[in-house]
């Protein structure tokens, strides 16, 4: 891959900027990571199973997912999401007693 790269004219010219708008129309999966989806994020929830409540290691990770994904997903305009929408994602992710109880405690605040 380094000598494929060092191969474009864009290498040889030292510009950054030019090199990596060049590598990303070689590699367009890698400007839709970098841009985010809610597609994306569905697909990474899908991954993740039914949470249950004892399930701590692997809820702290679907949090990480969701916190990464939200960030790129900030700078949409308009949003192509809406905050209902990602909680709701994120709830069906939970058993359903712990999503039950998740809810509960979001509709006392």
């Amino acid at each position: 891959m380094e000598r494929q790269w060092k191969a474009l004219p864009e290498f040889s010219a030292g510009i950054y900027e030019a090199l990596k708008e060049k590598l990303l129309t070689l590699y367009p999966k890698a400007e839709e990571l970098g841009r985010g989806s809610v597609d994306n994020l569905k697909k990474k929830m899908r991954g993740i199973g039914e949470i249950g409540v004892n399930d701590r290691d692997v809820l702290l990770s679907l949090i990480r997912i969701i916190t990464a994904e939200l960030s790129k997903l900030k700078n949409i305009s308009p949003p192509i999401h809406t905050n209902r929408e990602l909680v709701e994602m994120f709830l069906g992710c939970l058993s359903r007693k712990f999503a039950a109880s998740v809810a509960q405690k979001l509709s006392i605040h």
